[in-house]
């Protein structure tokens, strides 16, 4: 089949041309302009459209864990905020914490510290209460499962709570969980995404919190929990803090299912909003329609964020908490891969993985997530919860 290179066009502000940087076996990584169609073997969730690269000699469908180039204009500019020099796919990222957990050998890291966690986890480690380390993890019920996940790697992290268990930790059982940011800074916006799984568990406790200080305001932490199938988040000082949210349908849970769920927390106007599977929480009953202002003030600094925060369930009845790709940064700008060339019409998005981005330029590592495969995708733009189209992914 014979292919005329030719750059596509999107009429979409900012304009793009899509770029496939492909690392075949064996062969250099190149950069060439989606050209056309052709049959390509190999990995079965490959995509129906292929890209045309001078240095692999052959066509290739994008897949899971390849380099992309999105080229166009007004990308704007991304902070790098990886401090650990944490990879994906073997390819540092711009994101403070992401990980699929993939390169993560086996359940436990070969050494129990601290260290040895984050290097296992690509940042997070077992906490006994919020920034201390838990080394008794696994005894204790929080472990990295190897299978079972709603993503590509299948993996997550299980938070189960069994009667041993509580006998065993009398007076911290319910803290023993996880934590994904410990830097006390201020960072104008920080944005949460995380798969959640709580099973049948009616009242399974907080299952994020995160804690700030210094603003100008009593409240020094939020948390997100659930109450039979209505999710549920508050602002909370000490021992006060504003009303809560008790979700309008139809944002809700359904017993044993994975969830998305996003927190946007705005430091700098005082802002947050919560969505659940891409739906934002709203409580008219209590005046709350959308984005939430009075609950972070301003100037904070974000002190630790954590997966899960006093939780209990019945894991002797098979009742647990997981968690699974959680991806955390100070920027509401990122690049989600959905399956619809309508935003609005997307029944799921997944989360890309930034390596480098200038207002022209963004390479990402191409993730398959929670899809099946990655045919007929389409990649956005997001800037808060406004999505500009970039085009399809070939």
């Amino acid at each position: 089949m014979t292919m005329h290179k030719r750059p596509m066009e999107w009429q979409r502000s900012p304009q793009v041309r899509s770029a496939l940087a492909i690392a075949a076996l064996g062969f250099a990584t190149t950069t060439s302009w989606i050209s056309g169609c052709a049959p390509s073997d190999g990995d079965d969730t490959a995509s129906s459209a292929s890209s045309s690269s001078s240095g692999a000699g052959a066509d290739t469908h994008v897949q899971h864990g390849d380099d992309y180039t999105i080229h166009g204009t007004g990308f704007g500019a991304k902070a790098d905020h990886n401090a650990g020099d944490h990879r994906f796919f073997g390819k540092r990222h711009l994101v403070a914490r992401f990980s699929d957990f993939d390169s993560a050998p086996s359940a436990e890291p070969a050494e129990n510290t601290k260290e040895g966690w984050r290097a296992h986890l690509d940042g997070i480690y077992p906490i006994l209460t919020s920034t201390d380390f838990n080394d008794a993890a696994t005894a204790s019920g929080a472990t990295l499962k190897l299978s079972g996940g709603p993503t590509r790697s299948g993996r997550w992290l299980e938070r189960r709570i069994t009667q041993e268990i509580r006998d065993a930790y009398p007076q911290n059982y319910r803290l023993r969980n996880w934590n994904v940011w410990d830097k006390n800074e201020y960072h104008p916006q920080m944005y949460l995404s995380c798969y959640v799984n709580l099973s049948t568990t009616q009242e399974p406790g907080k299952y994020f919190r995160f804690y700030w200080t210094d603003s100008n305001v009593i409240n020094h932490n939020v948390w997100a929990a659930k109450q039979g199938s209505t999710l549920t988040a508050r602002a909370e000082g000490s021992n006060d803090g504003m009303p809560g949210i008790y979700a309008d349908p139809p944002a809700s849970y359904q017993d044993n299912t994975w969830m998305r769920y996003e927190i946007l927390a705005d430091f700098e106007n005082d802002v947050i909003s919560f969505y659940a599977d891409g739906k934002i929480l709203t409580d008219a009953s209590r005046g709350y329609t959308g984005e939430i202002s009075g609950w972070l003030g301003t100037g904070g600094k974000i002190d630790y964020a954590l997966l899960s925060n006093t939780v209990d369930m019945n894991g002797d009845a098979g009742e647990l908490l997981g968690h699974a790709m959680p991806y955390l940064d100070f920027s509401f700008e990122r690049i989600e891969l959905a399956d619809a060339p309508a935003w609005e019409n997307r029944t799921q998005s997944v989360l890309q993985v930034p390596t480098r981005w200038t207002d022209t330029e963004i390479d990402i590592v191409v993730n398959q997530g929670t899809f099946a495969d990655l045919s007929d995708k389409h990649l956005f733009l997001l800037k808060g919860m406004t999505a500009t189209y970039l085009g399809p992914l070939p």
